[in-house]
């Protein structure tokens, strides 16, 4: 008995990328849950047509787009909680003497770490379609380097697409985002766990250093939409042979 064939999603067309941006907006819409709007497939697809490698482009753009979108959904659940805990008067109460405040802090603590692991790999994904995007073939060189966020620092260096300092700023954002809490809740038995049980000054909290990230994320994403505009179209022998990987 042979395996059964696996069917793929795959975007084939300006219209289908016209399509995806429409049910996105539906379905933000119909749920009630908020989309960034800095990027827009049906631009994208069509800045990217003339490229040989647009179907590989437009695969792992939607892969982010989506990441993304999870990671802001997190986001927003996190300062839900939160203030259903100070409109209930629970914020500075013990999980051990109040059961609102466990639901609370229990529910934020499977947001936060939910939104420590996707942003990870909204900025792993990025990096990776950064490059191919602007020069596809430093993509070997890159996915092999020891560290890819040193590379990309270097490597946006010596691009005019992006801002001056761009490539050191989200190097930077990548460091502070592995050494206060990736590390710790992909690899450890967790940081985030210490705090968001326990009572806290939300302001000086390291919750609040971590939703940060979203302003910077944003930023970020402002950018890559005027990336795929202004990217030159490769030829074939520029053309990587790996597939995106994890950032390390």
């Amino acid at each position: 008995m042979t395996d059964p064939v696996l069917s793929e999603f795959h975007i084939r067309s300006s219209d289908d990328a016209r399509t995806l941006d429409q049910r996105l907006r539906h379905w933000s819409e119909e749920t009630d849950q908020y989309i960034p709007d800095h990027l827009s497939l049906e631009v994208a697809y069509n800045a990217l047509a003339n490229r040989p490698d647009h179907t590989r482009i437009m695969a792992a753009l939607f892969d982010l787009y989506v990441t993304w979108i999870f990671s802001v959904l997190d986001y927003m659940k996190c300062f839900s909680a939160l203030r259903d805990m100070n409109r209930e008067g629970a914020s500075h109460h013990s999980i051990l003497q109040s059961q609102l405040a466990f639901n609370c802090r229990i529910a934020s603590l499977s947001f936060y770490t939910s939104y420590v692991l996707r942003l990870r790999a909204v900025w792993d994904k990025l990096l990776g379609l950064y490059v191919l995007l602007v020069e596809p073939r430093a993509y070997d060189d890159f996915s092999r380097s020891k560290s890819r966020k040193t590379a990309f620092k270097k490597f946006a260096s010596r691009h005019d697409v992006f801002p001056n300092g761009f490539g050191e700023k989200v190097a930077h954002a990548i460091s502070i985002l592995d050494d206060e809490f990736r590390t710790a809740e992909a690899h450890g038995t967790g940081r985030l766990r210490k705090h968001v049980l326990a009572p806290s000054n939300f302001p000086d909290s390291p919750e609040a250093r971590l939703l940060g990230h979203y302003n910077m994320m944003n930023n970020v994403f402002a950018i890559l939409q005027k990336v795929i505009v202004s990217a030159p179209v490769p030829t074939t022998e520029w053309m990587p042979n790996q597939t995106i990987e994890p950032t390390r």
